[in-house]
């Protein structure tokens, strides 16, 4: 099958993850904001520790969606760059990851942050390979990939915002 046609039928699938994603990349700048009176020294560079992964990850929803609702894509170069942006997302949530394990954060952390997007992007990968062969269910592997990295990044949004409007400003 045409690639364009099977993305037809995704075309509002991807309107609405884009959206949600995008909306959550501003709430994620309203966090920062309600946050900035806490954040100093140290506070700063452990808040962007948990803050830089939630970003790059709905970055990642929303960059992939639009790149999905482009009309030239074909299979190969679909495949590819779903290859790449899973090696990407597997590289760098495996460091932070690695370090969220090590300072023994809690579980609930543990899982959001170090195992769920891993997790996503290894999703992407697989699909990235049927994507190359040119198998429909690639989509729906895709779609997967998708919902669960946006699961993840809505709860550690929500862990975020919680966290900062719970604080002592003092």
């Amino acid at each position: 099958m045409d690639l364009h046609h099977a993305l037809l039928a995704w075309h509002d699938f991807y309107m609405v993850v884009a959206a949600a994603s995008g909306t959550l990349l501003g709430a994620m700048f309203v966090v920062v904001s309600i946050s900035s009176g806490f954040l100093s020294g140290e506070r700063a560079r452990l808040a962007s520790f948990w803050m830089t992964p939630t970003v790059v990850n709905t970055s990642a929803i929303v960059i992939g969606c639009a790149v999905l609702l482009t009309p030239l894509l074909t299979w190969e170069l679909l495949g590819g760059l779903l290859g790449c942006a899973s090696l990407s997302g597997l590289l760098y949530p495996a460091i932070i990851g690695r370090e969220i394990w090590r300072r023994r954060f809690d579980l609930d952390d543990r899982i959001w942050h170090g195992l769920v997007p891993p997790l996503a992007y290894a999703i992407m990968g697989a699909a990235s390979v049927l994507t190359v062969v040119r198998h429909e269910s690639s989509l729906s592997m895709l779609a997967a990939a998708l919902l669960v990295l946006l699961a993840a990044a809505i709860r550690n949004a929500w862990d975020l915002i919680v966290f900062f409007v719970s604080r002592d400003r003092g």
